[in-house]
């Protein structure tokens, strides 16, 4: 079953973030990050 997660991303660069900031590490670019939820696939159980 996949899981749902909040990542945020910065429109300038492309950078990935757990959280918002408000300036990008990468670029450097202010107020650039936007969250987004995107599903993590879980592995099944083996021997199930």
């Amino acid at each position: 079953m996949a899981k749902a997660r909040t990542v945020f991303f910065c429109q300038n660069c492309g950078a990935q973030s757990a959280k918002w900031i408000g300036r990008c590490p990468s670029c450097g670019e202010w107020n650039t990050y936007v969250e987004e939820v995107v599903q993590k696939e879980t592995a099944p159980l083996a021997g199930t």
